[in-house]
């Protein structure tokens, strides 16, 4: 099922007719005005058209922040052709699958990318591009981005694209097997970015995007203010400091961000020292938001704080406007008309208001499908009484009497010590307590007496020492019998995602070995 609103460039040529000289992508010392994206998009679609590429084709793209990325991005919609964005951060082997698994006939690519994506496309029989193109190089291996500014020579108007096609691919992991492709319609997408300008996107707002452009947190950021006629302002790379000095000189109207990068703008030293102005709307997503955060981001802060929730998949999908509901902080918000969120239990019968289970969704935003995996596809679904379609989630939660989502942790990270559901979400907010403690993921390891037993992963406050033990027996007298800790462990850093996103697979594979009780 997807949304049936058009395409992602309805609109594209009315803006570029109204507002031909204003910026419509910037990026560092880089300005791209919306007569500008037309004509550069126009040339990409031109050569796309020009090596063969027809509707449905796909074209790759391993970059680092910049605006050619999405210029690349606008010009293979033109004309039919899907994007696929891959992650920067990735092993050989890992983006080696994802390109024989899109199929992908074109690959762009970044020169600090190039010896990542020279690796994998050298792979004899492994990868089959056809072409590869240089964002900022070129020889006589890869054709030069910059030098197809020429006349054009096809036509490309009159590509009839709907609502149905394909717009891009979408890899949400490659850490565990077989990466998953995750296939977004034009309408899908033009219908997040629909919702989105019904809440004040509109040709005159700015809109920064600090993540990584492979992330789908950022197209879904991007399309909204492309699809709304605004500016986009890329960060090229993330730092506090340079995010701070951005928002004080644009003060933009809206800012997509991750918890961490929250937390790093709101504890640096110099922040009350910038004038960020009171009306920039704060959109967060890609890992839980706590509790003290929204209330420090409140408070610190002035303007709109919507916290997001949902799946790359689409639904199910929430959002809290924090700033409206201070007595909901603990929730992910409420889902939208059309929308609706149930709670099923361990057989996959609805429980009732307060009841804790897996989270199952069902709405207009459901993905296409995933790229080549029927059977992942039929473990995603589950079908109410009535036929109605729904996707899993694999998070645990529940929803109180007003409709308001509350997530207790993954499903698959639930700790079951002794014959009972340990929730780690719960252990974390009781450490996240201690003035001593900046961050903490909780994980459960095996144990021949309980089956498993928490473990808490920490890394202290800035400026603040911690002694283990001692910060156990603290939290022990926090928590109940069936939930106490077996063990804390001091790190300096834990293992994120490209949204920050903690990996917990990654630290139960590293803390295996601890003994337990």
């Amino acid at each position: 099922m997807s949304y049936d609103k058009g395409t992602v460039i309805d609109g594209f040529e009315r803006f570029v007719a109204q507002t031909p000289d204003k910026p419509a992508l910037i990026c560092a010392e880089d300005s791209v005005s919306w007569q500008a994206l037309e004509e550069r998009s126009a040339r990409i679609a031109d050569r796309l058209l020009s090596w063969g590429m027809n509707k449905g084709d796909r074209l790759a793209i391993l970059s680092r922040n910049n605006p050619d990325y999405y210029i690349c991005m606008i010009g293979a919609a033109r004309v039919g052709v899907s994007v696929v964005p891959l992650p920067t951060m990735i092993s050989e082997a890992t983006l080696r699958g994802m390109l024989v698994d899109s199929e992908a006939k074109a690959l762009f690519c970044c020169r600090q990318m190039r010896p990542l994506a020279e690796a994998v496309v050298s792979m004899v029989n492994m990868v089959d591009i056809n072409h590869k193109a240089g964002l900022d190089f070129g020889d006589d291996r890869w054709e030069d981005y910059r030098d197809w500014a020429g006349a054009r020579r096809m036509d490309i108007s009159g590509r009839a694209i709907t609502s149905e096609d394909e717009f891009n691919v979408i890899y949400s992991s490659g850490t565990t097997g077989q990466p998953k492709g995750i296939i977004h319609s034009h309408g899908f997408r033009s219908g997040d970015s629909i919702s989105l300008k019904q809440m004040g996107f509109d040709q005159d707002s700015v809109t920064v995007i600090t993540t990584a452009l492979y992330s789908n947190f950022s197209v879904y950021a991007f399309l909204a203010a492309f699809q709304s006629g605004g500016t986009t302002i890329i960060m090229p790379k993330f730092s506090a400091q340079a995010c701070l000095e951005l928002c004080q000189e644009y003060r933009p109207d809206n800012i997509f961000l991750v918890p961490v990068q929250c937390q790093r703008i709101i504890s640096d030293p110099a922040f009350a020292a910038y004038n960020l102005g009171d009306t920039t709307r704060k959109w967060v997503a890609g890992s839980p938001l706590s509790v003290d955060l929204k209330q420090e981001i409140l408070q610190q802060w002035p303007g709109g704080l919507f916290e997001l929730y949902g799946m790359t998949e689409g639904t199910p999908s929430t959002m809290l406007a924090a700033h409206l509901h201070s007595d909901k902080l603990g929730s992910v918000g409420t889902y939208s008309d059309g929308c609706n969120i149930l709670i099923l239990d361990e057989d996959d019968n609805v429980l009732p208001t307060g009841g804790i289970g897996e989270i199952v969704g069902h709405g207009p935003a459901m993905m296409n499908a995933y790229n080549k995996r029927p059977e992942l596809m039929k473990s995603l679904e589950w079908f109410d009484d009535q036929g109605g379609r729904y996707f899993r989630s694999g998070d645990l939660g529940y929803l109180d009497e007003d409709g308001f989502l509350y997530l207790v942790g993954r499903k698959k990270d639930m700790i079951i010590s002794g014959g009972f559901n340990i929730y780690p979400s719960d252990l974390e907010e009781i450490l996240m307590r201690h003035p001593a403690v900046g961050e903490v993921a909780v994980i459960g390891i095996a144990s021949e007496k309980w089956g498993e037993t928490p473990v808490a992963v920490v890394i202290a406050a800035a400026g603040e020492c911690i002694v283990e033990q001692e910060l156990l027996d603290w939290a022990n007298k926090q928590l109940g019998d069936v939930q106490k800790l077996s063990r804390i462990k001091l790190v300096t850093e834990l293992p994120r995602g490209p949204l920050g996103k903690i990996l917990k697979k990654e630290l139960r594979e590293n803390y295996q070995q601890l003994s337990s009780q």
